[in-house]
């Protein structure tokens, strides 16, 4: 679970977190910010089957408001996480981080 982030319009907001899956080698990452109707999908590099994996995902927020971001896993084989992980950021105009 990650906590909810705090971010200000127009300034950077980086999300990290980890994953595993304990049956393949994790292929790639994937993160949506529209409720999973479009995926982001960058690749993992240099991984084998029992490897966590650190991913990071920033972003840019445009405009005050609460972002959900979906993060799942893909594996060597296609299959993706059942169930993504959510991350909150609660975008702010003046935010002491």
């Amino acid at each position: 679970m990650i906590g909810t982030v705090l971010g200000m319009v127009g300034k950077e907001v980086i999300l990290k977190g980890y994953a595993q899956d304990f049956d393949s080698a994790i292929d790639s990452m994937q993160f949506s910010s529209d409720l999973g109707q479009t995926w982001t999908e960058y690749p993992v590099n240099h991984v084998n089957e029992d490897s966590n994996v650190n991913w990071e995902y920033s972003f840019v927020p445009e405009q005050v408001g609460r972002y959900e971001i979906l993060i799942r896993a893909v594996d060597r084989n296609g299959a993706v996480t059942p169930e993504p992980a959510h991350a909150y950021v609660d975008v702010r105009e003046d935010v002491e981080l």
